[in-house]
């Protein structure tokens, strides 16, 4: 004699699913209201080597951020080209191991000055050193844009490090 197996259909228990989607939507709409993403505007530099063809030729405003302190300066590109008297800002002590030892006003003071001298330029380049903090940067960026309710230089350029 053969033997059949009947199998029986018995009903679905899906209760243990249903508990497990209610404890873990809450929990992924809260860790979703958790992050936030803050972003910073700024722009790379451009590839063309001319300068404009119409109005005064540019201001190659450069700030050069070390561990020993800022650099403001302007690049000579080219015979026509306005330039400035470098400015050197040291840090507080002899290397700043802390962001806060950087002169963050005194660098607001000198492109406070720079833009007086040339009030339609608009851009500033940054470059870092590779062992700068990011908190750093983010302080030149600040300093660099604006003073009280002036804008300086609203257009900033973070560059490949200093080495």
């Amino acid at each position: 004699m053969a033997r059949t197996h009947q199998t029986e259909t018995g009903e679905l228990n899906l209760l243990p699913v249903m508990n497990l989607v209610t404890i873990l939507i809450p929990l992924l709409l809260m860790g979703v209201t958790l992050v936030n993403l803050a972003t910073i505007d700024s722009s790379l530099p451009g590839i063309s080597d001319e300068p404009g063809l119409d109005g005064p030729p540019p201001l190659h405003l450069s700030i050069a951020i070390t561990t020993h302190g800022f650099r403001v300066q302007s690049e000579e590109v080219g015979l026509a080209g306005p330039s400035i008297e470098p400015v050197e800002l040291p840090c507080a002590g002899e290397r700043c191991a802390d962001p806060q030892a950087y002169d963050y006003s005194g660098l607001t003071d000198a492109l406070a000055r720079v833009k007086d001298a040339f009030p339609d330029h608009q851009s500033v380049v940054l470059v870092p050193d590779n062992h700068v903090p990011y908190e750093v940067l983010v302080g030149v960026m600040d300093a660099s844009r604006a003073q009280a309710e002036r804008h300086l230089f609203p257009q900033v350029t973070i560059a490949g490090g200093a080495g």
